[in-house]
């Protein structure tokens, strides 16, 4: 991961725009307290010739799943109101988030909230075949680091533009 984003290891890195990646079953993982999976540049640099799956979620529990391959989107969506119409398979789509439950009745209770982040998890382990366990998400879970700060770079001075 870290060759193919053009990153130079640094165990020492810390803070904003730090990303953890490692071996995981099936695949790699990439960590981040950000939004560099779902950055354009990075998705498409990072599915050349594989699949990802990317699943974000804000402070806000605001998240957004991304699911690419060889460089072009198959499926985006908001876990929590999942919908499969911007999918290039949206059937396929509409099986997965079905047998995986994410087509949620949401409680009245505004302090409840459907397992929204474990289904998108679920889907892009299903679509990727790379499973990511508890321990990925500990610190230090995963042995290398890496500043992805260039990708959230702009030369206007806005955000990067979204996959």
């Amino acid at each position: 991961m870290l060759s193919r984003l053009g990153l130079t290891e640094d165990s020492e890195q810390e803070g904003f725009a730090t990303i953890e990646v490692g071996r995981a079953p099936g695949g790699s993982i990439m960590v981040e307290d950000g939004s560099a999976g779902i950055l354009r540049d990075v998705v498409h640099t990072l599915s050349q010739g594989t699949s990802i799956a990317s699943v974000e979620r804000s402070v806000n529990h605001h998240s957004r799943f991304i699911h690419a391959a060889d460089g072009h989107i198959v499926a985006r969506l908001v876990p929590m109101f999942a919908h499969w119409s911007d999918s290039t398979d949206p059937e396929r789509l509409k099986q997965d988030l079905e047998e995986l439950g994410m087509l949620w009745d949401f409680d009245s209770d505004p302090e409840v909230f459907p397992p929204y982040i474990e289904g998108a998890l679920a889907l892009a382990e299903r679509r990727t075949g790379v499973r990511l366990e508890p321990s990925h998400l500990q610190p230090g879970g995963l042995p290398h680091r890496a500043s992805i700060a260039r990708y959230y770079e702009s030369p206007e001075g806005t955000f990067p533009e979204l996959a």
